[in-house]
């Protein structure tokens, strides 16, 4: 378990990590991705945002004090 998203082509034999990297995210619970390509993953912690081309998020709602 290492917590990341993936995005699986049609056909294809290996993933790419799209969101995530290094376990940022702990266990994203929901994912949702926009017209614009930006994915949004609901965790423990918070709702992180992905802009396309990076695998690192910001925090756009913390849970945490």
């Amino acid at each position: 378990r290492n917590g990341r998203i993936q995005k699986w082509l049609s056909g294809a034999s290996t993933g790419t990590t799209v969101g995530g990297a290094n376990g940022q995210i702990g266990f994203p619970t929901d994912v949702s991705v926009d017209n614009y390509g930006t994915i949004y993953a609901l965790s423990g912690g918070g709702l992180y945002r992905f802009y396309p081309g990076s695998t690192w998020g910001t925090i756009v709602i913390s849970f945490y004090a």
